[in-house]
C-alpha cells in the first residue's frame, strides 16, 4: 500500500447543491468528524440557488466540495476517492447513493463504516420511507434525526436494530452567541410585533397557513416576514397581495440577523425531520412557536422552551403566535433561558460529533489536528 495515501477518508453524498437545511447540517457534521479523518470531501450536485453548499464550505477549511454530473461522474469519483485512501467512511442521504458507496468499498476492498442519514422534510411519511428498507440487507447504519423520523422507518419497516437516532446541533461559536438583530427592512409602525419565519417555498412547509390566518384578520398587528425561496414562492407572492403585513422576502443573506431582530419564530411545517432553524431561533433568543407534531415539535417542551400549536391549525397557531407575544418579560426571559440551556446541553456539536463518531467506529481513534 502507498505510504502517501491518506490513512482515512471521510465521504458524505448529497443529492442537492444549494444550501437548505440539509446541506447545511451535513456540512456542520463533516467539519464536526473532520479531526478523525486525514480528508474530508463533501459530494453534490453543482447549485443552482443563491447559495451553494461549495460557498458554504469557504469558511471550512477542514472540509472541501466537489461536484458530479450525473450517475456516471458519481461513481468515477467515488472511485478515485476510495482507491486513493486506506479507510473510506460513507454518509449519504439517498439509498442510491448508500448503494453506490457499499459497491465501490467492496470492489476496492476498502474497510470502513456506512451511513445513511434521513434528514429534510421531503414529505416523510411511512409511504414514502419504504425504500428504506432495501438497506436492511446491507452494512448501511440509518441515523435518523428525530425519534419523529424513527418511527416512520420502522412502521416502513426498516429494521429497528439498524437505526440510530442522532438529533440535529450548531456549531459551539452559534450556540454560546446570539447575532446582533437587524431591524426591519419595512417601516411599518402600526405593526405592534414583528415575527420572522424561515422556511423553503415548499407544499410541505403549509406557509398557505400565513396567508389564510392574514385572510382572516388573525394578524392585523403583526407584520410577519418570511425568509427562503422555493417553487411556491411566487404563488404565494400572489397569495398575499393586498396584505400589507405579510412580507414573502426570498433568500436573505443575513438571515440570523432578522431573526434575531424579530420578537418570535414561528414555524409551520408539520413533517419537519428534525428543524434546523428552530435551533437557530434558540439561538436568536427567541420564543419559538411550532407545531404540535413531527420533529419541530419534538425540539420544543411546550411552555418551558417555546410553544406548541394543533397542526394545520391556523386559529390555534395564531393562539399560540399571540401568547408568545404577549409573554410578561420575566416570563419571556424563562422560556429562552430553558431554549438556551437545552441548545448548550442537548444540541451542542460536541455532543452530536460524538455519536456520529461512535456511529462510524472512530470515536476510539487519535484525532487529527491539522496546521492553521
Amino acid at each position: 500500500m502507498d505510504a502517501s495515501r491518506p490513512t482515512a477518508r471521510l465521504l458524505y453524498l448529497l443529492y442537492c447543491g444549494d444550501l437548505y437545511g440539509t446541506e447545511k447540517m451535513a456540512l456542520e457534521t463533516a467539519s464536526a468528524l473532520a479531526p478523525h479523518y486525514d480528508d474530508v470531501v463533501l459530494l453534490a450536485p453543482p447549485g443552482k440557488g443563491s447559495r451553494t453548499l461549495a460557498h458554504g464550505a469557504l469558511a471550512r477549511p477542514d472540509v472541501r466540495v466537489e461536484t458530479f454530473r450525473g450517475r456516471a461522474d458519481l461513481l468515477r469519483k467515488l472511485l478515485s476517492l476510495a482507491f486513493g485512501a486506506r479507510r473510506v467512511d460513507v454518509l449519504a442521504a439517498s439509498v442510491g447513493h448508500s448503494l453506490a458507496g457499499v459497491v465501490v468499498c467492496k470492489l476496492l476492498a476498502r474497510r470502513g463504516a456506512h451511513l445513511h442519514v434521513v434528514h429534510g422534510s421531503n414529505q416523510h411519511r411511512e409511504g414514502d420511507l419504504r425504500h428504506k428498507r432495501l438497506l436492511n440487507w446491507t452494512p448501511v447504519r440509518i441515523v435518523a434525526v428525530s425519534h419523529f423520523i424513527e418511527r416512520l422507518l420502522v412502521a416502513a419497516r426498516v429494521r429497528p436494530s439498524k437505526i440510530s437516532v442522532i438529533e440535529n446541533f450548531l456549531p459551539d461559536a452559534a450556540a454560546a452567541q446570539a447575532p446582533a438583530a437587524r431591524p426591519a427592512e419595512h417601516d411599518a409602525p402600526r405593526f405592534r410585533w414583528r415575527v420572522a419565519v424561515v422556511s423553503r417555498a415548499a407544499p410541505i412547509k403549509r406557509l398557505e397557513l400565513i396567508v389564510e390566518a392574514a385572510r382572516l384578520g388573525l394578524l392585523d398587528d403583526v407584520l410577519v416576514e418570511v425568509y427562503g425561496d422555493g417553487p411556491l414562492l411566487d404563488a404565494l407572492r400572489a397569495a398575499a397581495s393586498g396584505l400589507p403585513n405579510i412580507v414573502f422576502h426570498g433568500f436573505v443573506a443575513d438571515v440570523a440577523h432578522r431573526v434575531a431582530g424579530a420578537d418570535a419564530l414561528l414555524h409551520t411545517c408539520p413533517f419537519e425531520a428534525c428543524a434546523l432553524v428552530v435551533l437557530e431561533g434558540f439561538a436568536a433568543r427567541v420564543p419559538v412557536v411550532v407545531p404540535d407534531a413531527g420533529g419541530a415539535g419534538e425540539l420544543v417542551a411546550h411552555r418551558i422552551t417555546g410553544l406548541h400549536f394543533r397542526a394545520d391549525d391556523v386559529h390555534s397557531m395564531c393562539a399560540s403566535l399571540r401568547e408568545a407575544l404577549e409573554l410578561p418579560d420575566a416570563a419571556r426571559q424563562a422560556m429562552i433561558g430553558a431554549a438556551q440551556r437545552d441548545l448548550k446541553q442537548r444540541f451542542v456539536s460536541a455532543r452530536g460529533a460524538t455519536r456520529y463518531a461512535e456511529a462510524l467506529g472512530v470515536a476510539a481513534l487519535p484525532t487529527r489536528r491539522r496546521a492553521a
